[in-house]
């Protein structure tokens, strides 16, 4: 069952909030215990434990930084691909009386590389390996070496090994952020209890306070 987020700011400001609510508890921790039996400095350690480990949920970045290390050399191997093709376009025109048009599929591959499509990018890619093996012949009769043909097939298949690993870092950010509102959420019930309290001791009493409470 998705996770609902339960405290009416954002996440990230979570921590922050409650740091300076525990700040002001601390201060008036003796107007708490008087107010209740349920504030104790036992009880303000445990929000306090709490509220780390909301800040710890919403700090941890191990996930974005994978992202943004693979999503960097996806686009560089993306942009690696170019050069390749632009070697294979070379020996498709020397076989233009062979070949009916853009039989490879260079153009396609080319326009996906251009819109930025990770996936058009992979399923062109493997197209035109398939389409190079299919006139093979022709275009090393043009010139074509075998290591040209393993460039392209390896990159392609670089690509799509980053393109997934990408989209397990997305699957498990998602689960990673159900899990940080489970915690923030639990950390909220607590904190709330104290600033139900601190508004019901200082409103009319004490203005400055309240604010800390508000």
């Amino acid at each position: 069952m998705k996770v609902v987020k339960e405290f009416p700011c954002k996440v990230e400001e979570l921590p922050i909030i409650g740091g300076y609510a525990i700040t002001s508890v601390r201060r008036d921790l003796a107007d708490f215990t008087a107010y209740s039996d349920q504030f104790s400095e036992e009880s303000l350690v445990v929000l306090e434990t709490k509220r780390n480990g909301c800040a710890n949920a919403v700090s941890t970045d191990t996930l974005n930084r994978e992202m943004k290390s693979i999503t960097k050399t996806l686009d560089r191997k993306i942009r690696e691909l170019r050069k390749p093709l632009n070697r294979l376009e070379g020996y498709a025109r020397f076989a233009a009386t062979e070949l009916n048009g853009d039989d490879l599929g260079l153009g396609d591959l080319r326009t996906e590389i251009g819109n930025g499509n990770t996936e058009g990018v992979v399923k062109k890619g493997h197209e035109l390996s398939a389409n190079i093996n299919l006139h093979l012949e022709v275009l090393q009769s043009q010139g074509l070496k075998p290591e040209l043909v393993a460039t392209i097939k390896d990159t392609v298949e670089e690509i799509e090994t980053l393109n997934n690993a990408q989209e397990s870092i997305r699957s498990k950010r998602g689960l990673n952020t159900q899990e940080n509102l489970l915690t923030c959420n639990d950390f909220w019930h607590d904190l709330n209890k104290y600033l139900i309290a601190g508004r019901a001791i200082y409103k009319g009493v004490d203005p400055a306070r309240l604010k800390d409470y508000t």
